[in-house]
């Protein structure tokens, strides 16, 4: 009902690279309004928590294939 698609996966953290612990990666039908430093409520079988989205590629084209949002976020503080 929200558009996820797949489950969410957990990022690695890159130990001194300024990536923290907790991040999530997820894949949803096109959303405009997902933007770096929203917050999103994540419900999956795997997956469950909120999360403030740190990264977001947006795609799609007039002419064939998905329109897709790909996120990054991480374990809101």
């Amino acid at each position: 009902t929200t558009g996820l698609i797949g489950s969410p996966g957990k990022i690695k953290s890159d130990a001194g690279k300024n990536t923290p612990d907790g991040g999530v990666e997820f894949q949803c039908l096109l959303q405009p309004k997902l933007k770096p430093g929203r917050q999103v409520k994540i419900k999956s079988l795997s997956l469950n928590g909120e999360y403030r989205i740190t990264k977001v590629t947006h795609e799609g084209d007039n002419f064939e294939g998905n329109w897709l949002s790909h996120c990054e976020a991480y374990i809101k503080k």
